[in-house]
């Protein structure tokens, strides 16, 4: 059998090159993942459900060690602590996008972290707030922070 690799390959102009490539992928999804952290996602959804029916982190960590994946139970707590703040900030992130949709206002909230302005919008009625402004008429006043304190006498009078 001849193995065509060239340009000339008709399977790579024609498209099939794409679904054989899926068919590959799809194939080597099945394949134990080589790093811990991937075994452990791989497993997530059995090891949360089993969780979810009171089994311990102890007993899940015999389990995964007799299926040939040993962890200690500190290293799967710490799995635990990040799958489940991936899986919360996930779901924040399909609920934000779920009310942009349902809202229509997916171009105007859609303003990334970084270019939003550090000041919140003006309305026209509003005065300008300045958030210093107590603290410029405290620092206007003659003040004297031996007072508060009772420290020395700024007055000059005898108080003993």
């Amino acid at each position: 059998m001849t193995v065509r690799t060239g340009a000339n390959d008709p399977n790579k102009r024609s498209g099939k090159w794409i679904t054989q490539a899926r068919n590959r992928l799809a194939a080597r999804r099945e394949e134990k993942p080589v790093t811990k952290a991937g075994q452990i996602r791989a497993l997530w959804r059995e090891i949360e459900g089993a969780l979810a029916d009171g089994q311990s982190l102890k007993s899940i960590r015999e389990w995964l060690e007799e299926e040939g994946i040993v962890v200690t139970r500190a290293t799967l707590s710490s799995y635990k602590r990040r799958f489940r703040r991936r899986d919360a900030a996930n779901r924040r992130t399909e609920a934000l996008e779920a009310f942009m949709r349902q809202t229509g206002s997916a171009s105007q909230m859609l303003v990334p972290v970084q270019q939003a302005s550090a000041e919140p919008p003006r309305v026209a009625d509003q005065p300008e707030r300045d958030p210093f402004a107590q603290a410029r008429r405290a620092l206007e006043k003659n003040f004297d922070i031996r007072i508060i304190h009772g420290d020395g006498d700024p007055t000059g009078r005898n108080l003993v």
